[in-house]
């Protein structure tokens, strides 16, 4: 058998699968757990209840923000299928928005002379991202989104190739709370609400978005 580790790209390809193991076993036993908790005691939430997370939050863009509290709002109640369908578009035009902020290029210009967008597995790969912004939770967003070993959600939900078991599943649900979580650190409503349960909040956040030079 092949050796990963003497091939980068082959390692990063086997970390990615075992993340997405991981991250379905996670599913199953916690976060399921923490999801019915929130549909049995906030029964119906709608998208105006998530003004708090979403109004104040400087990373996602003024004209999305009633896509992302839609979004929320259908994960939250239980339609998973439906909440990947609006929320996967919108994380990857957030993490475009990302790049540019750190300085670097979205789009190219082809031999034709023809702008074209840059790929995402660019984005996630771009310099300026990786040197500015948290590894850990690229690779995450990666393997969610643009990794055929991972969930490949971007890729199953452009063609319609996802079922609605699968849009329902784990990974489904996995990828909500991460959306979740990520656009939580950058809410000054949720981050004063998280600060007082997570007492090092805002190292955490700090952490997660500076120079690395």
């Amino acid at each position: 058998m092949k050796n990963p580790r003497a091939d980068a790209a082959l390692f990063e390809k086997h970390m990615q699968f075992e993340l997405m193991n991981e991250q379905n076993l996670l599913m199953t036993m916690c976060l399921d757990m923490a999801l019915t908790t929130i549909q049995i005691e906030h029964n119906n939430i709608t998208a105006g209840g998530l003004d708090f997370l979403v109004d104040d939050n400087y990373i996602i863009p003024d004209d999305r923000k009633q896509i992302f509290k839609i979004g929320f709002a259908l994960g939250l109640n239980g339609d998973y299928y439906s909440a990947i369908h609006l929320l996967v578009p919108q994380i990857e035009n957030l993490f475009r928005e990302l790049v540019k902020l750190c300085g670097g290029l979205v789009t190219k210009l082809t031999d034709m002379h023809i702008e074209e967008w840059n790929s995402m597995s660019y984005i996630f790969n771009s310099p300026e991202l990786v040197d500015c912004y948290d590894e850990d939770i690229l690779f995450i967003f990666k393997g969610l989104l643009i990794e055929d070993v991972g969930a490949n959600l971007r890729n199953k939900v452009a063609h319609g190739m996802i079922s609605s078991a699968e849009g329902n599943g784990s990974l489904a649900r996995y990828f909500l709370v991460a959306t979740l979580k990520l656009c939580s650190w950058y809410s000054n409503s949720s981050r004063a609400i998280l600060s007082k349960l997570v007492p090092d909040m805002n190292n955490t956040l700090a952490s997660a978005f500076v120079s690395k030079k």
